[in-house]
């Protein structure tokens, strides 16, 4: 019940996002990508493992599950588990280029940098500060995370209950 529920606000949380990275078009400034490695990879190592947590945990939370999948019978359910394992990645790069090309060297100090961008979205003077609308997604996408983690915490139990 919690997965189709969850099913279809996920075309809703995507179609947010891309709305958001479509809107800020203008704003984009691709001279901020450019010097790739300027200092080489040390000061990058040691920045993804300070924040290696927040976005990135939950890519490798779903990863550590692919092995332990069966072969014979879930071999469609392991597909679909590596292409959205591809489709999150994919999605984390694309918002977090684009936060890059938006505010530069100050991405490093925003907590939310998709949502400062849907900050400064403005069409016209009709349509601006979307932000709420992406609050609201932030809002849909964390209450589906935590109820998946209960789930899962609430059948692990179950599970080590009847092995004894």
């Amino acid at each position: 019940m919690i997965a189709r529920m969850f099913h279809a606000l996920l075309y809703l949380l995507f179609m947010i996002i891309l709305l958001i990275l479509l809107l800020n078009l203008t704003h984009y400034h691709p001279q901020y990508l450019l010097p790739v490695l300027p200092e080489g990879w040390k000061p990058i190592l040691h920045a993804a493992y300070v924040g290696f947590g927040f976005p990135y945990m939950d890519i490798m939370y779903f990863a550590m599950i692919l092995p332990f999948l069966r072969r014979e019978k879930n071999r469609p359910f392991k597909r679909w588990m590596f292409l959205g394992l591809l489709i999150n990645g994919v999605i984390l790069a694309l918002t977090m280029i684009a936060s890059i090309m938006i505010f530069g060297p100050i991405t490093s100090y925003e907590k939310f940098p998709i949502f400062e961008a849907a900050r400064i979205i403005e069409i016209g003077e009709i349509i601006q500060r979307v932000e709420s609308i992406f609050g609201i997604a932030l809002i849909f996408g964390s209450y589906e995370n935590h109820a998946d983690a209960l789930n899962h915490q609430r059948s692990s139990h179950a599970t080590i209950r009847f092995e004894r």
